[in-house]
């Protein structure tokens, strides 16, 4: 065997051993930098996706709104001729209408007797219980608003109608605390800002039993919140406009076994004792039971 040799390397081939890991090293920066620069690309064209889907969103909420407002009127209309007859109906007109599309009260103008100066039209009024004849029992306000049989005004949510009860402010909008009854048996009580969900807290349940409990804003969920399901699942999420981003925690129905939650999509079962720490050191909330 021959002995380990004690010569040293020279000057010269330790610098071209530094130039050869020096060119290694560029190689792998570069190739970092390549992929650091692809990841920030993806993530802005993501994140312009993520914008065009929620003004596409917003854009057919607001469709669905308008379309629901005018297959309600159709429905008056039909109820009112069958119910009525067309008794109150001439061609091009419609004696007692209430139908508008702005927020103030609608005006009327006195008949003008023959040879009579015309009579001036009244100012703006209070809105009153609708009266008799075709379209009269039920007043529409197109973009998001209704009157009931009992002049009572409804609000429309995501093209849900309901009956309100709690605050409003100046403009008639809802605000403060209050309670949405709708006509599909969903429900939503907590905050209200101009009209919208909003506040720390904020309870929609739908028809079905499942729920939502937690921060809104602009009528979207917003913070953190509760989903639970009504067959006993449970999950923890942080919202940003109406979408569940970061770290999540998700029961099963039966809170024996828990998932890790990443932007809402569901990233592998976790132990019950790595779920309680996301439910406590995240979100703030105890384990479910």
């Amino acid at each position: 065997m021959t002995a380990p040799s004690s010569q040293q390397p020279s000057p010269q081939s330790v610098i071209e051993a530094a130039e050869r890991n020096r060119a290694l090293a560029n190689c792998v920066y570069g190739a970092a930098k390549l992929s650091y620069d692809e990841s920030i690309a993806e993530f802005k064209r993501l994140r312009e996706a993520l914008q065009t889907a929620q003004l596409r969103r917003e854009q057919c909420t607001e469709n669905l709104t308008k379309a629901t407002d005018a297959l309600n009127l159709a429905d008056l209309v039909l109820t009112g001729a069958m119910t009525d007859g067309l008794d109150n109906v001439e061609v091009g007109k419609v004696e007692s209408t209430t139908l508008t599309t702005s927020k103030s009260a609608p005006t009327s103008t006195a008949p003008t007797p023959a040879a009579a100066p015309p009579a001036a039209v009244a100012p703006p009024a209070a809105v009153a219980p609708p009266g008799p004849g075709l379209l009269g029992r039920i007043r529409i306000k197109i973009g998001g608003r209704r009157y009931g049989e009992d002049g009572k005004e409804r609000f429309c949510d995501y093209g849900d109608y309901g009956d309100y009860e709690g605050g409003l402010n100046d403009a008639g909008q809802r605000h403060g605390k209050g309670k949405m009854t709708y006509d599909s048996k969903s429900s939503y009580e907590g905050g209200f800002v101009d009209n919208k969900f909003e506040g720390p807290r904020g309870v929609y349940q739908w028809a079905d039993g499942d729920e939502h409990d937690g921060e809104w804003k602009g009528g979207e969920r917003h913070g953190m919140g509760k989903f639970k399901k009504s067959s006993g699942g449970v999950e923890y999420a942080m919202y940003n406009n109406g979408i569940s981003m970061g770290l999540g925690v998700k029961w099963s129905d039966d809170l024996k076994t828990a998932t890790r939650m990443v932007d809402g999509d569901d990233k592998g079962e976790i132990s019950l004792e790595e779920a309680e720490t996301i439910a406590k050191e995240r979100f703030g909330f105890p384990v479910p039971h």
